[in-house]
């Protein structure tokens, strides 16, 4: 799907400029603070929030600015500073920023060799992280299911098919071997796992069992968010969000934003669950 109708249907063009003008806001207070650490988050999501709108000029300006604020940050946000490269075309500088990142992970690598189309070393990235994940999938006794599917996810973007439907048929075995799930889980964590279970169907090619994850798993977020608010930012903080964090954004295209500074983190997970229907959607039309 088109990144321009993805954006269309997770944000109105109304949700954009409420977004847009509350980061702005934050930006100018940040910029009198002078707390240059802060000011390149908040320029970073307006930049793309411009992107969002299709408004390129003001996003690409935007992203320019983003990289001076972040030369006078305290800490270096590499990871920023390399997607602002990638938006503006400066690809070479962009490997260049990357290689020299004295804690690079191979994850974050294979990600930035995608963005500036050096497909090659990506796939080369992506099927070591496979093998990888694979042999600690086959060895755990621990979050089986969501290791199996990791692993699956990693096989798919080396473009390895036949391993990847392995790996997804190991986590289905391996979920349908567990389930139900424990009692003993929060509202956050229930959501967390039917999400992900969902993502297993879906990747198995059972729509009507993905939805119906789906739906339940969107259930148990409006519960933590309304509800179990104490356990629900006990568990972001301290619990499996650690986890699932890589697990769902590997399950993502990299180029989708969900997430903004200024938002709670509710629309983050609400916006996640619209994409995972309109994938759904989408594979079966």
């Amino acid at each position: 799907m088109e990144y321009s109708k993805i954006a269309e249907a997770l944000f109105t063009r109304r949700e954009l400029k409420r977004l847009l003008h509350k980061s702005c806001s934050r930006l100018q207070q940040e910029l009198e603070r002078k707390d240059f650490s802060t000011v390149t988050f908040y320029s970073f999501d307006v930049a793309r929030i411009y992107r969002l709108l299709g408004e390129r000029e003001k996003a690409q300006s935007q992203y320019r600015k983003t990289l001076e604020y972040e030369e006078q940050s305290k800490y270096p946000w590499i990871h920023i500073r390399v997607n602002c490269l990638i938006a503006l075309g400066r690809k070479e500088e962009a490997r260049e920023t990357a290689l020299n990142n004295p804690y690079p992970t191979k994850r974050w690598l294979a990600r930035v060799y995608q963005g500036i189309g050096d497909h090659t070393l990506a796939q080369s990235l992506y099927t070591e992280l496979a093998a990888e994940h694979s042999k600690e999938a086959d060895e755990s006794t621990y979050f089986q299911p969501q290791l199996f599917q990791y692993a699956s996810d990693f096989w798919e973007k080396a473009h390895n098919m036949r391993e990847a439907r392995t790996y997804n048929q190991k986590a289905l075995e391996a979920w349908e071997r567990i389930g139900p799930e424990k009692e003993s889980l929060h509202s956050i964590e229930r959501a967390w796992l039917h999400e992900e279970i969902g993502y297993i169907y879906q990747k198995a090619g059972n729509s009507e069992a993905a939805m119906d994850y789906y739906r339940k798993a969107w259930t148990y977020y409006r519960e933590a968010y309304m509800v179990d608010v104490t356990a629900t930012g006990a568990n972001q903080v301290d619990g499996d969000w650690d986890f699932y964090a890589p697990w769902f954004s590997e399950q993502i295209p990299h180029d989708i934003v969900f997430e903004f500074r200024c938002e709670h983190p509710m629309r983050y997970d609400q916006r996640r669950m619209r994409y995972r229907k309109l994938s759904l959607e989408e594979s079966t039309s």
